[in-house]
Order: C-alpha cells, then sequence, then structure tokens
C-alpha cells in the first residue's frame, strides 16, 4: 500500500495522481548574509526564507493499470488543469495526505498548501506505446 496521496484542487475540482512519484521532495531555503567581524570571525545575519519550492515528477498511464487505485481519468486532464492554472496564474492547493503502515491517514500541520505552477512539462514515456502512457514532471513554487 502506498504510503501518500497527491490531492491538487481549485474551485470545485480536486484531482489526484493516478500513481505516487517515487520521491516528494520539498525544498525550503533562505539566502542568509555572511560577514567577517573583526576579532570575532564569520558571523551569519538570518533572513527571510525563500518560497517552498516542491518538484514532482508524476506518470500518468492512458489505461488504467494494474493495481491501481480510484477513478482513472485521461492524461489530458491533468495536462489542462496544470496548464490553465500556470497561464491564468491561479493558485491551486497542494494537498499530500501520508499514512501510517496500517493504513490510516495522519495529518500534518496543515491540511494543504495553496501553490502556483511556474512549470509544467509532458513528454511521452513510450513504457506502453505512444498513445496509452504519458510521463509529466510538474514544478510548483508555494507562497508560503
Amino acid at each position: 500500500m502506498p504510503k501518500y496521496k497527491l490531492y491538487f484542487s481549485r474551485d470545485s475540482t480536486v484531482l489526484a495522481l493516478p500513481i505516487n512519484p517515487e520521491k516528494l521532495p520539498e525544498t525550503i531555503s533562505a539566502d542568509n548574509g555572511k560577514y567577517n567581524v573583526l576579532g570575532l570571525g564569520q558571523i551569519m545575519q538570518p533572513r527571510t526564507p525563500d518560497l517552498r519550492t516542491v518538484s514532482i515528477s508524476a506518470l500518468l498511464p492512458g489505461r488504467r493499470l494494474p493495481g491501481q487505485t480510484g477513478i482513472h481519468l485521461p492524461p489530458a486532464v491533468y495536462m489542462d488543469f496544470f496548464t490553465s492554472a500556470m497561464k491564468k496564474r491561479v493558485p491551486i492547493v497542494y494537498t499530500p495526505v501520508r499514512f501510517y503502515e496500517n493504513g490510516l491517514p495522519f495529518l500534518g500541520p496543515s491540511l494543504g498548501f495553496p501553490c502556483l505552477v511556474t512549470r509544467f512539462k509532458t513528454e511521452d514515456s513510450g513504457l506502453i506505446s505512444p498513445d496509452n502512457r504519458l510521463s509529466s514532471r510538474i514544478y510548483i513554487i508555494v507562497h508560503d
């Protein structure tokens, strides 16, 4: 059983990725200032962190695969959802839901967070045939 499920929502539309990516990388960095102070050495001045960045690479199958759970939607539905959000500069809500080993979901500090799609790229994976599986890489930047 997967240990997480990813949901994206906007207005009244909620989409769950049909196949989980292998990783859920989430990055927050800060451009802290470093200075040399005579007699003290190097010190660091804390600054405001940058926006949180979530990078996801997901497979969108053209047909239902064995073991796939939930409603199957064609890849075009996901592509339209993310492309229109990016072009219209409309925030979407990204919600990763994690599960315990026994299958019960647990919630983190928040249910989800608004984010902007800043890059969206699709490519044919060719795993089954060009029209049956598409691989999609989705990059989103979150406004905290």
